[in-house]
């Protein structure tokens, strides 16, 4: 790949105003910063598979809350309650419910399940389809904002679509892939910022190979679970779905991996379309105490 076409996406990406900082006043000058790409390509010694990655989880991220989208204002689109995004943030929230007054109703965390646990039944006692590990911390985290904000905060899961980030990863234009991996080299602030506008362009120009992605996980399956649930969840079941705790050395057998709560599709969630389905029926004070009581 040429340093030119890597100089050109980025030059697309930042514009004329939206360099970094210390790149700003160079950011006309093509040679300068032809000069800056070559030198990170020569010097690169970083695998480039885990941009691709990076980048896959992006592009999988903005598809599945497109989807998301889409499903909430068919099953309950009205004035009293509107979805907000707040993905902009880049926090652990990527989208609000708030009332007609404005008022914030629950924060809700997308997440999307790849890779199944091959030996679930016989480690944690769950088919692998129907099963989904949860790290502890984050539920922690989730009841701690919870808690402070006294706002319900609900995990959304996306599930039993046959794509994944790495497959993503794989089919992005390597153009894309070179731009964003030695761009990040060249920067020193706004590296999620970069990733982030070129899967935006990506999108842009490739927009028939997005929409198969969206497609695919148009056919997937939507459930939601409460931070409550999952915290009683995991006091009930602890030892039982909590492969750590029943593993010697797990720190050493398994570095750097999460301690997972393993939680059912099936047993322990609702489906998304029944969830927007019951605040529509229900209303929304009675569905906040069935939230904090952990029913769903």
């Amino acid at each position: 790949m040429a340093s030119s076409e890597i100089v050109d996406v980025l030059e697309e990406v930042f514009g004329a105003d939206r360099w970094p900082p210390p790149l700003r006043r160079q950011s006309g000058d093509k040679k300068y910063l032809l000069g800056l790409i070559n030198e990170a390509m020569a010097n690169d010694d970083k695998e480039i598979s885990k941009t691709s990655l990076i980048l896959g989880s992006l592009v999988l991220g903005e598809a599945a809350e497109r989807v998301f989208e889409s499903i909430y204002s068919k099953k309950l689109s009205t004035t009293e309650i509107r979805l907000v995004d707040q993905r902009e943030h880049r926090n652990d929230t990527d989208y609000r419910l708030i009332n007609g007054q404005g008022r914030p109703l629950y924060r809700l965390n997308i997440k999307f399940h790849g890779s199944l646990f091959r030996n679930a039944k016989e480690i944690v006692g769950l088919e692998p389809a129907d099963c989904f590990p949860l790290a502890t911390y984050k539920i922690k985290s989730a009841l701690d904002k919870q808690d402070q904000e006294h706002l319900p905060y609900l995990f959304v899961v996306v599930t039993g679509s046959d794509i994944s980030a790495e497959s993503i990863g794989n089919m992005l234009p390597p153009i894309f892939v070179q731009a964003a991996h030695f761009g990040r080299q060249i920067i020193s602030s706004g590296k999620r910022a970069l990733e982030e506008s070129i899967v935006q362009r990506f999108i842009a120009t490739n927009k028939d190979r997005f929409a198969k992605i969206v497609g695919a996980i148009e056919s997937a399956r939507w459930y939601v679970l409460s931070a409550r649930r999952a915290q009683e969840l995991m006091k009930e079941k602890l030892f039982e779905r909590v492969f750590a705790l029943k593993t010697r050395s797990f720190n050493r057998a398994y570095r750097n991996a999460e301690i997972d709560m393993h939680l059912s599709f099936s047993e322990d969630m609702i489906a998304l379309e029944e969830f927007l389905e019951l605040i529509g029926k229900e209303g929304h004070f009675k569905l906040a105490g069935m939230l904090e009581r952990g029913t769903i």
